[in-house]
């Protein structure tokens, strides 16, 4: 049993932190999503109290951050913001002041 403490000890000393640089909600048609961005190049996007980390991928327009598996993508061009998922763009995105 103190095997399984001193693994578990071990093991937490080699964790990563990654923190918030921003948060923001956006309006994206009938659609709010909750935005962090993260200071590794992701976000977390927060849909109907569902979280999905997204990466950043280049992009020749502007940035942009996706999840394969959960198609949703995140794309800032030209000062705008838009969000689709599953195939399905919504309306170019507004931030919600707090």
């Amino acid at each position: 049993m103190p095997y399984l403490l001193l693994l578990f000890l071990g093991l937490s000393g080699c964790t990563h932190t990654v923190d918030i640089d921003e948060s923001t909600i956006y309006k994206c048609g009938d659609k709010i999503i909750h935005v962090d961005y993260l200071d590794d190049d992701s976000v977390i996007l927060t849909l109907n109290g569902e979280s999905n980390v997204l990466n950043r991928v280049a992009d020749e327009k502007g940035y942009r951050f996706d999840n394969m598996d959960s198609q949703i993508v995140l794309n800032h061009q030209d000062g705008a913001v838009y969000f689709s998922v599953q195939g399905k763009t919504y309306p170019m995105c507004f931030q919600v002041k707090q």
